[in-house]
């Protein structure tokens, strides 16, 4: 007998588009019909309450999720076997009483969750990230209270409904070799694209649509979106797009940066499940934000216990709508980072900070190009399959491994065989079972990874080295950026160095949590001196130097480690993102390119300035390298400057990768920010040092190291100038820079200052009156 997906396939394009608008229409009604807009007011209504009623409304809407719960098989004797009372629950926490439940009690015993079975409550089917299939129902009630909070979302960012969608979906669309990719959804205004045709020969095709369709919303999986981005940005296409919505996956930097450059609009991120989970909304601020009125998210350890701001965190979920299905402390293995931070949109909900592990790898074949999404082909597997993952090892080599306890018959998975056939093209696909398919390293299973770039065996230790003073605002948060990296085998060395605040408490309470985490308390030497004690104790194969007052991102140290590796280098490194405290940012590098230099190569690129980053963090050393060098003690500015140049010295081949995942903050009393002081001096110290060094091991770049040296005199005399306090404090110091510089044969270096550089040289020289008048338009532009 045909199924309806069989009749649907055989019908014209011009049918399947009324079939496609039929749905589409029966879609709108279930969503948007009945109480859609009274609880659209509502919502809007509440949404900046303050705390006290969030909580009321929370714990309201709890104990109507427990009495209805009641009506299931599974909760009806949990209840009555742990003697759980409704009256019991006084306020939220005391969701705690109701033990944590895991996937694997739902799996398989959907059906004893159910608390209804009327006819027209809604059916979905799940695989998630883990490639297991679940099925869930919801009352169109509650499915409508969603729709309301994403209609909710849309209002705030200026769209809504009505208006033209483009929707990237992850269904393959059958083109009958016309190149047509979509169809069109009449009755909801939307323009439905597949994401399983993202091939480079289809690029035209698919921009052409969009171009022609003119769409004022464009939502999917950034994965897809970002190669359509990408595709745009090289053709020039110019587009007038409202808003760009992404879900189902993580939204990387890079992602988001190529969708703004191509949409030219904010990309707007929200979370949310078919499970029913608490909605996660990006306001107006750009910030994440817990939508409340959808439930309740606890941010959890492994070991059940509360996790603090900042930390990777599970996030065990219970949904208020999920009534018909009800989930209450479901552990949905999605991991997050939660902050304290009050968003200036006025709503009073916890802010995310981050919801890391639902990033599905790219695969890519050359049939097919790009593949966003593989989990509707996976959870077509049969129910004996507890979990499945594909994995890609090269452009036509594929393994399908799955867990269960026994093998299965070739005509049990020739469907889901057919179906990523269908997807990724005629590549060979090779068949695998095991008993327990391992977490990502991250502790996110993923449902499809590429294992092309990532056969690197991640089994060598990173130290990790943090000097610390009176930074107890920052630390935590500093700290947690390095333990939640997705490389685990790390050593973080917390050098103590004499704080007079709580810095010293934080580092204990960090490490009596995690075994990792190993701190040196001493007396109060400078943070030269703390770098070397973190040097001596470190016992890792590499070693990363990261200040405790900045951040990184969850996947640097992956990213400096697989460079490090794969091009047998001896440092690594990256772009570096500057971070004001009043939320201001700035890309420092961030081309995205990539640079592999020899020592000489490195260090004429150190000189110049400009390419790339060099100070000492940022970077992972190889141990044997970074351990014979030593940072100088008693100099307070651009030793960690020297140090990185004394090891690229030392070095055969350095590669730098030009992504920001090294977060500076910037903060008012940090040394890089305060007035001209003695140290400043340093600088000029350190210039003589290398201009001495290189002359000696590359005469070739003699001229290079000469020009730095008089370019950071010239910075220092300048800065020493602009503070008239520095300028009577130091007048020795300065005539004795002043009559360097004058000395300088301008011509010689001629190629190497800039314009403005070069002028001011001049009028130092000739015209000391004038040069004064030139720092005073100096200050006023750059203050």
């Amino acid at each position: 007998m045909l199924k309806l997906k069989d009749i649907y396939d055989k019908l014209p394009i011009s049918l399947q588009n009324v079939a496609v608008s039929l749905y589409g229409w029966k879609r709108e009604r279930d969503r948007y019909g009945g109480s859609f807009k009274e609880r659209l007011a509502y919502f809007s209504s509440i949404e900046k309450k303050d705390t006290a009623f969030i909580e009321e409304y929370q714990l309201s809407e709890l104990k109507k999720l427990i009495a209805v719960s009641k009506n299931s098989e599974y909760y009806k004797c949990l209840f009555e076997q742990l003697k759980i009372d409704i009256n019991d629950f006084k306020d939220i926490k005391d969701i705690m009483k109701i033990p944590i439940l895991e996937k694997e009690s739902l799996r398989g015993h959907e059906s004893s969750f159910y608390t209804d079975n009327r006819r027209d409550n809604l059916t979905f089917h799940t695989s998630g990230s883990t490639g297991t299939p679940l099925t869930v129902k919801m009352s169109k009630a509650d499915f409508r209270d969603r729709m309301a909070i994403l209609e909710r979302l849309r209002l705030c960012h200026g769209v809504n409904r009505k208006m033209r969608y483009i929707t990237f979906v992850g269904k393959i669309i059958n083109n009958r070799n016309k190149k047509c990719f979509w169809r069109y959804n009449i009755f909801g205004h939307q323009l439905v694209m597949s994401v399983y045709d993202l091939h480079q020969d289809n690029k035209l095709h698919y921009i052409n649509k969009i171009k022609s369709y003119k769409p004022d919303v464009i939502e999917g999986y950034p994965s897809a979106l970002s190669v359509i981005a990408q595709w745009i940005v090289e053709e020039n296409i110019s587009l007038s797009v409202k808003a760009v919505f992404v879900t189902a996956e993580t939204l990387t930097a890079e992602q988001k940066e190529i969708m703004e450059k191509a949409f030219k609009c904010r990309i707007i991120n929200y979370y949310g499940s078919t499970e029913g989970a608490p909605m996660i909304t990006q306001c107006e601020h750009g910030n994440l934000h817990i939508s409340y009125e959808t439930g309740i998210i606890e941010f959890l350890r492994e070991d059940g216990t509360d996790a603090d701001p900042g930390e990777l965190a599970n996030m065990v979920v219970t949904s208020f709508s999920s009534k018909v299905t009800p989930l209450i402390r479901y552990k949905i293995d999605d991991l997050a980072i939660y902050s304290l931070k009050k968003c200036a949109c006025g709503r009073n909900t916890l802010v995310v900070e981050e919801i890391v592990g639902r990033v599905d790898d790219v695969l890519e074949t050359p049939y097919k190009g790009k593949v966003a999404r593989l989990s509707t082909s996976l959870k077509l597997l049969p129910s004996e399959i507890k979990r499945a993952q594909i994995q890609q090892h090269s452009p036509v080599k594929f393994v399908l491994i799955m867990e269960t306890e026994e093998k299965l018959s070739t005509e049990k998975i020739q469907p889901v065989l057919d179906d990523l056939h269908n997807k990724l093209g005629p590549v060979d696909i090779e068949v695998s079972y095991t008993n327990k398919i391992p977490a990502g390293a991250n502790g996110k299973f993923r449902s499809q990874v590429n294992c092309i770039k990532k056969n690197i065996v991640h089994n060598k230790l990173i130290s990790v080295v943090m000097p610390v003073y009176n930074v107890q605002d920052c630390l935590k948060g500093s700290v947690y950026s390095v333990l939640n990296q997705t490389l685990k085998n790390l050593e973080v060395i917390l050098v103590n160095d004499g704080s007079t605040d709580n810095s010293g408490q934080i580092c204990a309470k960090i490490a009596s949590k995690d075994e990792r985490v190993k701190v040196i308390n001493q007396p109060n030497r400078g943070v030269s001196a703390a770098r070397n004690t973190g040097l001596e104790a470190a016992t890792g194969d590499y070693i990363v130097f990261i200040d405790s007052d900045d951040k990184i991102h969850p996947d640097t140290l992956e990213l400096l480690y697989n460079n490090l590796v794969e091009n047998n280098a001896d440092i690594s490194f990256c772009g570096v993102k500057i971070e004001a405290l009043d939320g201001s940012t700035e890309l420092i590098y961030g081309t995205g390119r990539k640079y592999i230099f020899t020592c000489e190569e490195a260090i004429a690129n150190f000189l110049k300035g400009g390419l790339f980053p060099a100070s000492c963090n940022n970077k992972l050393y190889k141990a044997d390298l970074a351990k014979s060098v030593r940072f100088e003690e008693g100099k307070k500015i651009n030793e960690d400057r020297y140090y990185f140049y004394s090891a690229v010295l030392k070095a055969d081949k350095i590669v730098f990768e030009d992504k920001c995942k090294y977060f500076y903050i910037k903060r008012k009393n940090s040394a890089s920010t305060t007035p001209f002081r003695e140290a400043s001096f340093d600088q000029v110290y350190f210039s003589k040092k290398i201009m001495e060094e290189v002359s000696l091991e590359y005469p070739s770049l003699r001229l290079l190291a000469e020009y730095n040296d008089y370019k950071t005199k010239l910075d220092v005399l300048r800065n020493l100038y602009r503070n008239k306090e520095a300028e009577k404090k130091f007048c020795s110091e300065a005539k004795s820079l002043r009559e360097d510089i004058k000395a300088m044969p301008l011509k010689k270096y001629g190629d190497y200052f800039p314009f403005m550089k070069k002028t001011e040289i001049f009028l130092l020289k000739h015209c000391f009156f004038a040069y004064k008048k030139f720092l005073s338009l100096y200050n006023y532009l750059f203050k």
